[in-house]
């Protein structure tokens, strides 16, 4: 487990060193607010993108989705309390179907919202590794998602207080904890760059088996580099109980990776 970021890391070196006019860079930059429980980043992610086998969907009027890819990446994000960084590396055999495996690192530096921080860890530096397996379809406009996900968790501190996992906003064993989680997407295209669908998230902590569901309606719109999301609905966790939630996000894409799930 201790070797894993770094072997991370090297697959992303020999993918960047290794020539082919097969691959290319990608780049974004994104932010993200989430009203309850209150959160908010700003983010940036650059990949390389190694096109194994097909047609590239970029560069075709008519894409198709038999195609396979391999693209590390890297990543960071800010909230202004926590700042985090890792790497990623996605293995598709096909583009609907594959894996992503990566590590990351994340500070906290102040106490979340809504969080008792004498009885919860809310700073201090932990780690995740992850692997997670998305598979997606469509049939005409409709599209539908389903991901898996697996994440350890790794808090540095002495103390012996349940540290707080941020996106779920669930705590985790002191030491060291797992959590899984699920999510569903179904909807919609409607042309003119919008699309509508609903999003449900389920996730468990393995040690303290805290839950955290969300069930959102969500909209998006997309013009050239820019894509727009906002959408509305429930966010529930054992820790915070049920509160409605509203989510709001913007990304702007410097080059466009190969990825369509």
């Amino acid at each position: 487990m201790k070797n894993r970021p770094l072997f991370a890391v090297m697959l992303v070196a020999g993918f960047v060193l290794y020539p082919s006019a097969r691959a290319d860079f990608d780049f974004g930059v994104s932010a993200f607010l989430r009203s309850f429980p209150l959160s908010g980043t700003l983010g940036i992610e650059g990949g390389y993108n190694h096109l194994i086998w097909g047609r590239d969907p970029r560069t075709n009027e008519s894409p198709s989705p038999l195609y396979g890819f391999a693209r590390p990446s890297l990543f960071a994000a800010t909230s202004g309390l926590y700042n985090s960084g890792g790497v990623q590396l996605e293995i598709f055999p096909v583009s609907f179907a594959g894996m992503r495996i990566g590590a990351w690192l994340e500070h906290s530096i102040g106490a979340y919202s809504g969080i008792d921080c004498t009885r919860h860890e809310c700073s201090g530096l932990s780690q995740r590794r992850y692997i997670e397996v998305p598979v997606g379809a469509a049939i005409g406009p409709v599209f539908a998602g389903l991901a898996f996900k697996l994440e350890g968790l790794a808090h540095q501190s002495s103390a012996a207080k349940p540290f707080i996992e941020p996106e779920f906003s669930l705590p985790a064993r002191s030491t060291y904890d797992n959590i899984l989680s699920v999510r569903t997407v179904l909807g919609a295209g409607l042309g003119y760059g919008i699309r509508v669908f609903y999003l449900n998230a389920f996730a468990r902590m393995d040690a303290l088996r805290g839950y955290s569901t969300w069930n959102y309606l969500v909209g998006q719109y997309s013009d050239g580099p820019w894509k727009m999301t906002f959408g509305a609905g429930v966010f529930s966790s054992s820790l915070r109980g049920a509160g409605i939630s509203a989510i709001a996000g913007i990304k702007w894409t410097l080059k466009q990776g190969i990825g369509i799930i």
